[in-house]
């Protein structure tokens, strides 16, 4: 009896004891360093948790660490009751230039110093010609700015960095004067010409006018327009000099407004396949505004997410570049909610924003409030030197569905009509010579409303988008354009104040030949920045094309077997493009294919409800079982198809609702990358290389 009690003693002693250490909880340093892209397990004893991590420096996964951008980011247990302890985790980079900026002057050489973790391989370019980089020294060659850029490679990481080089001259001499200004000017006017002095040798330049009864100039470039007729303009320093030809014309001959017009860019920033390119686009818009004063450029939303210059900086590249064109105002689409509405709103804030032109949207309203969301307008009076434009901007009442639900439940788009014919006669009121409203919507009910309201509620034009349709026609005598999507076309029309109108969709121009230098040179920062990134090739297409539903079949089969589910879907329209025959497949295609940042969900369903999303012939999908009504199956598709209105009750019916958490693109990226290292190819046909990963292997949130 004695052993047994003491036998008993000894295993409640050893389970008070576990039960002790069950509760302790230590994370075995105060802080570590990790190289960007380094991997490590969490070190801490004792309890087995779940962690957060106070910023995106570093990402975790399950009990590891893995550093992804440089920082210093504080790691805590998810736990409340062990938020008190902190593991400082500080990221640093895995190669380091040793200074910010360098200087250097023609015919002068510099050694480039700089810090490389060993172990990964380096490569240094430069982005022009107005420096070599040689064996670790750059040497002058022109004078201007160049870029000294880093690729840092190991594996399948890269880092990419870079650093801006000034070439001083040690002599400066004046090679040539630029003047810009416009070309036109009215009787009584007075303008500035600007110039530039190539390369800046900070001379005086003197200014004078070949008929100062037509136009005087005084010492500062300011011109006055006298009377009718033309001077020429010349700006001179020594013996160089440009000049400048000027027209001057009676106020009463401009009597009509020109309005430009781009819908549905979706980012597409470059020049290539059908895009015009937004560099020689502004160069088009410059001439026409030195033609008429009265010149407007508006956007018809759908302006940023869809490529991947315009994406890597979630459309911060796409609206700067915007502002440099003279945007005057851009009215609201359903593809500005995708990354979250106040990631774009914040950047028309007329504090802290990036442009100065507005985001409109008149119908759009908070839930919670009935209120048009912080930084978005109604409508904009915008002045011109002879007219007075009101601009109104609506979306689609019922273009919520084409939007994920979590990025618009919390607000709604309302019917426009009252709200519109209100803010005509409050614009007309105000003094407007014409009222347009520009519509992210194609609905030919609207546009005959619209076409119908009369006096003060009268609308002089229509300019509409989303569907992607080339339109130029005439509504009632309303005129009511569209203009493709990507850049392809600028619509025109131009409003007389008396006699008829013109509209019309321009593709060709000899000024779309040359580009604006000032907005080429800024794309060309951005693609200094990303072409490491995004024109890496991963793998060659076949030698015939992979179309649209080829893709979208691809994609679902792809989350059915990285989830181990029994079934994928995905929807159509999700796959924005196709792949030629032999077309190299790098991520800025993935981004043209994919652009949405879509997330991958699962959740368990009987196959009667399994059958229903099999109808549905906007979705397609992959399976290798037969689906029978009362098995429950395991299925993947998208947030987009998963939170989408439509869907919601036959997802409801399931059990086991998961965000994986694993973005679509970036499940594409891997395994083509996989694929590379086999196949020859890609053939949608390719066995795939990723395959199932335990739920274990992943932070799964469930919902």
């Amino acid at each position: 009896m004695r052993r047994i009690f003491i036998l008993l003693s000894l295993i409640l002693a050893l389970f008070l004891t576990a039960c002790k250490n069950e509760e302790k909880f230590e994370f075995k340093e105060v802080s570590i360093d990790l190289y960007v892209g380094e991997e490590v397990l969490i070190p801490y004893e004792g309890l087995e948790l779940e962690f957060v991590s106070s910023n995106d420096s570093v990402e975790i996964i399950g009990s590891k660490i893995r550093a992804k951008g440089i920082g210093v980011s504080i790691i805590t247990p998810k736990d409340e009751k062990y938020k008190n302890k902190q593991l400082v985790v500080n990221v640093i980079p895995v190669f380091k230039f040793n200074f910010e900026e360098l200087n250097v002057t023609v015919g002068s050489k510099v050694v480039v110093d700089y810090f490389l973790l060993d172990g990964y391989t380096l490569e240094i370019t430069t982005t022009n010609n107005y420096i070599t980089y040689e064996n670790g020294v750059i040497t002058g060659i022109t004078p201007g700015e160049s870029k000294l850029s880093a690729k840092v490679t190991k594996d399948n990481y890269i880092y990419v960095t870079s650093i801006n080089v000034i070439i001083n001259s040690n002599i400066v001499v004046l090679e040539e004067i630029v003047i810009t200004g416009i070309n036109n000017v009215k009787i009584g006017e007075t303008i500035k010409l600007s110039y530039t002095l190539i390369p800046n040798t900070y001379e005086k330049v003197n200014w004078s006018s070949s008929d100062e009864s037509v136009i005087s100039v005084n010492s500062f470039g300011y011109v006055t327009a006298h009377k009718v007729g033309v001077a020429t303009i010349t700006a001179s320093v020594g013996d160089i000099s440009k000049t400048h030809e000027i027209t001057v014309i009676d106020s009463a001959d401009i009597n009509y407004v020109d309005l430009y017009y781009v819908n549905d860019l979706h980012g597409a920033i470059e020049r290539e396949n059908n895009s015009l390119g937004l560099a020689y686009i502004a160069n088009f818009i410059d001439k026409r505004r030195e033609e008429n004063p009265n010149t407007l450029l508006l956007a018809g939303g759908d302006m940023l997410q869809g490529q991947a210059m315009s994406n890597y900086y979630y459309g911060t590249s796409t609206l700067t570049i915007m502002e440099l064109m003279g945007f005057d105002a851009m009215a609201i689409g359903n593809h500005e909610f995708d990354w979250g509405l106040k990631k774009v709103t914040d950047k028309f804030d007329k504090v802290n924003g990036i442009v100065s032109f507005p985001l409109l949207g008149i119908n759009v309203r908070e839930k919670a409030t009935n209120q048009i969301p912080e930084n978005i307008l109604p409508y904009v009076m915008i002045e011109k030197p002879d007219v007075k434009i009101g601009v109104i901007g609506v979306i689609g009442e019922y273009l919520e569905s084409s939007i994920a639900y979590n990025m618009v439940k919390d607000y709604e788009f309302i019917n426009p009509r009252n709200l519109i014919k209100d803010a005509a006669r409050t614009l007309r009121e105000n003094g407007a010579d014409f009222v347009i409203v520009v519509i992210h919507d194609d609905n030919d009910s609207l546009n005959d409303d619209l076409s119908m309201f009369s006096g003060k509620e009268r609308i002089d034009a229509i300019f509409t988008a989303h569907s992607h349709m080339l339109t130029a026609t005439t509504v009632n005598g309303v005129p009511v354009i569209q203009s493709r999507h990507n850049g392809e076309y600028v619509g025109h029309i131009r409003l007389h104040k008396y006699g008829s109108h013109i509209v019309e969709n321009i593709n060709y121009h000899e000024d779309l030949n040359t580009p604006n230098l000032e907005v080429q040179q800024q794309i060309e920062i951005y693609k200094a920045e990303t072409d490491p990134i995004f024109n890496k090739v991963i793998i060659k297409n076949r030698n015939m094309t992979t179309d649209r539903e080829e893709l979208s079949s691809w994609i679902a089969r792809l989350m059915r077997n990285k989830t181990g589910a029994d079934i994928g879907f995905h929807n159509y329209g999700g796959t924005r493009t196709y792949i030629n025959a032999n077309e190299n497949i790098t991520l800025k295609k993935l981004y043209q294919i994919w652009p949405f940042d879509n997330v991958v969900k699962t959740v368990k369903l009987k196959g009667a409800w399994v059958k229903l999303l099999m109808d549905n012939t906007s979705l397609v999908y992959d399976t290798d079982v037969v689906i029978e009504d009362d098995k429950e199956y395991l299925v993947a598709t998208n947030d987009y198809v998963f939170d989408h209105e439509g869907n919601q009750y036959i997802f409801n019916q399931g059990t086991q609702h998961t965000n994986t958490e694993l973005l679509l693109r970036d499940l594409a990226e891997e395994e083509l990358t996989r694929q590379s290292e086999i196949y020859d190819y890609f053939d949608p046909n390719n066995p795939f290389i990723i395959t199932y990963f335990y739920k274990e292997d992943y932070i799964f949130v469930y919902l």
